[in-house]
């Protein structure tokens, strides 16, 4: 998550009355700590804030790990019963619809995982290098196509957002663009960051985007 996507959607949620949105699900969340020290500001704009105001979260992956409160797929079944059962008011899903070849089936079982009235908050890339984890659908939605996933829903927010270059995300000025030229001329070493990186280097100017969207159920 970039930080100023993190930062309005934390805003947002502060906005809204908190018991609307308690409890809450993070569906697709990552560890605890990609959450809390590799991309500090997701805890710290979005997460903490709500614990503060006594919204109970909880996060959920398909992968079994320190963070993770409730382990499953969402194209099982019986775990998706399980989570329609604890009925969350909300739920977030960040930055995971481009990574899934199934998504009307992630978003036919959003929306029946959330209470009826109940908050479903999306981001996707809009701007954005491809990026495989494991893969990327190169999903890059405008609000109203990703707003043609969730028929039950009504669309009650939603916005593109900028959230830099590649070049903010670099130390500043000469050691920057050193480290930068270095990494490139050196391929043989981890051949698939390198390539990662290389999908990033005509994003040093270019802005990313991002699409972010509310939906309230019907």
């Amino acid at each position: 998550m970039l930080k100023s996507e993190a930062r309005c959607l934390g805003e947002y949620l502060r906005g809204l009355d908190s018991q609307l949105i308690d409890p809450m699900l993070n569906i697709g969340s990552s560890t605890k700590e990609f959450r809390s020290n590799i991309q500090p500001w997701i805890d710290g704009e979005i997460f903490k804030p709500l614990i503060s105001q006594k919204v109970k979260v909880v996060h959920s992956d398909i992968k079994d790990a320190d963070g993770v409160d409730l382990v499953g797929d969402l194209c099982d079944h019986e775990f998706l019963s399980k989570l329609s059962g604890m009925k969350f008011r909300s739920i977030i899903c960040a930055n995971m619809l481009e990574h899934v070849t199934d998504r009307k089936v992630i978003c036919d079982g959003l929306e029946e995982i959330v209470s009826s009235a109940g908050y479903i908050i999306v981001t996707v890339p809009y701007n954005y290098p491809y990026h495989p984890d494991p893969i990327d659908t190169r999903y890059r939605p405008v609000p109203e196509e990703l707003a043609s996933l969730f028929p039950s829903c009504d669309l009650v927010y939603h916005d593109i957002i900028d959230c830099g270059t590649y070049r903010d995300r670099l130390p500043a000025g000469f050691m920057g663009l050193s480290m930068m030229v270095v990494r490139l001329c050196m391929p043989f070493y981890k051949p698939v960051s390198w390539w990662r990186q290389i999908c990033f280097i005509p994003w040093v100017f270019r802005q990313f985007k991002v699409t972010f969207a509310v939906f309230k159920k019907k």
